[in-house]
């Protein structure tokens, strides 16, 4: 018995273990990773880590081990210490503190660690003390902390999954953290921050920290994506490529069942802690490039539509946007656009309005319920309506044009109508309230760089034959002029 008192008092691990069988009456596992997350809860409870920043996919005990394990651990070492646990609801966190409270007063505990013991005077599951005049006190982000200091502060997940494309409250949260949260601490200096969440967007709480001085990062995808040795306690810990975190829970079957099916955020940051790999697409604002357009240049333009067939009665909204080619030949202008649930006469109207305006030479709509009859109104020899099949995964095609975002090849005007909203949507993309910017400037992107246009031949087309008319008029140079000897027919 003493000798497993010894591995409890001197080994993470051992601990971690015994107190997972006493809060779920079930065994804690061997998987590799938990060494590695053993030790490094020793090295943050004996101070040779002050700030710590924890990524880690659902259901491999997280919380478990840097909320709970941890914060027990260090009372055990420290009967005195004074921890502040935060999370994003009030439920979690007095959760967290109750697991806490119950290792503690354990058997086992209290023979390991006879000075930790709970004030009879203050117990509560959400707030408590030891007599050695420790406290654990649990909180929500947007609860009261105001008089509430300790020497540790855990921070765990800060966000919830649903709020994952909230930049608002994303920024909100990190802006709380540094002002109200952080300062929290007795001694910035030798108090210790411990944050620890899923990866939900790259303006999260990981991403607001993880550029800061001083913070150490550990970063554990699903999937291995690379070969990598992690120092252990007691060796090296060497991880393959492809190497599952827990592969007798996570099966291959499982796993593509959770890149198919995972909601916002996606697969890849949720469970790969990635924002590059092929289940997320995520389009900054600093990828755009803004300038300023008084009148309109001498370029041509092009209109690309995606309308709302249920009019001013649908969710989505209807969306005409003015794109064009800036004269370097390698930047696409966002000159103008026009969105809203509307009638369909006051959509018709608006394109009108704006072919009159910019004079475009062509225009692009989305083949669904009304483009038919768009196209009858508006194709014209001068001006022909080319319409657009948007099949396929909306997150693949635009994906096929991120090196565009990512070279600054996207310009917006400067005054442009809605320019938050178009950056907004683009960010949480396609995870975000609506798509129907983004989808509007996919179909441009689409035909824009096309490359396998098929050939026109010196024939007429085929009368009626759906496409052929519109594949045609499209692989016309549209900064040239048009041969008058094609004979076009409207479906």
């Amino acid at each position: 018995m003493s000798s497993f008192l010894d591995l409890l008092r001197s080994d993470p691990l051992t601990f971690a273990k015994r107190a997972h069988f006493e809060l779920h009456q079930s065994p804690l596992g061997d998987d590799r990773y938990l060494e590695l997350l053993a030790y490094d809860v020793e090295r943050i409870a004996s101070g040779g880590i002050r700030r710590y920043l924890c990524n880690l996919p659902p259901g491999h005990g997280k919380t478990f081990i840097f909320s709970v394990t941890l914060a027990a651990v260090i009372l055990a070492r420290t009967p005195s210490a004074r921890i502040l646990i935060v999370s994003y609801g009030e439920d979690l966190a007095t959760d967290i503190a109750r697991k806490i409270r119950t290792i503690i007063q354990a058997p086992w505990y209290g023979k390991a660690f006879p000075k930790t013991r709970l004030a009879k005077d203050q117990k509560a599951a959400r707030d408590f003390a030891t007599t050695a005049g420790g406290r654990v006190c649990a909180r929500s982000l947007d609860g009261a902390v105001t008089g509430v200091r300790g020497d540790y502060v855990i921070v765990d997940d800060p966000v919830q999954i649903r709020d994952s494309g909230n930049l608002a409250h994303l920024e909100s949260v990190n802006a709380r953290f540094t002002s109200e949260i952080a300062s929290r601490l007795n001694d910035p200096e030798t108090g210790t921050i411990v944050v620890v969440h899923h990866r939900l967007n790259q303006s999260d709480l990981t991403g607001y920290l993880e550029t800061r001085h001083g913070w150490i990062r550990r970063r554990l995808a699903l999937i291995a994506p690379e070969d990598r040795q992690y120092p252990l306690k007691n060796g090296v810990w060497r991880r393959k490529q492809g190497e599952v975190l827990r592969p007798d829970a996570y099966r291959p079957e499982y796993i593509a069942e959770l890149r198919e099916n995972t909601g916002a955020p996606g697969f890849g940051p949720l469970y790969q802690q990635t924002f590059d790999g092929p289940d997320v697409l995520q389009v900054r604002r600093e990828d755009f490039v803004i300038l300023p357009f008084y009148t309109p240049p001498a370029i041509p333009f092009i209109l690309s539509i995606d309308p709302n067939h249920k009019g001013e009665h649908g969710h989505s909204y209807s969306v005409i946007q003015c794109w064009g080619l800036l004269n370097d030949g390698n930047r696409y202008l966002l000159y103008d656009q026009w969105r809203a649930r509307a009638h369909k006469s006051v959509f018709t109207a608006q394109i009108r309005s704006m072919k009159a305006k910019y004079r475009p030479r062509l225009i692009l709509i989305e083949d669904n319920g009304p483009a038919l009859e768009l196209q009858a109104q508006f194709d014209t020899q001068s001006c022909p309506v080319i319409l657009i099949n948007a099949s396929g995964n909306k997150l693949t095609r635009l994906r096929r044009h991120l090196d565009l975002f990512r070279q600054c090849q996207i310009v917006l005007r400067l005054g442009l109508a809605g320019t938050e909203e178009l950056m907004v949507e683009f960010e949480t993309f396609p995870y975000g309230v609506s798509d129907d910017q983004v989808d509007t400037a996919t179909q441009f992107f689409d035909w824009i760089r096309s490359t396998d246009r098929p050939v026109i031949a010196n024939q007429h087309p085929a009368m009626g034959v759906r496409g052929n008319v519109r594949q045609a008029r499209a692989l016309l140079d549209w900064n040239a002029g048009r041969p008058t000897r094609y004979v076009f027919c409207r479906r």
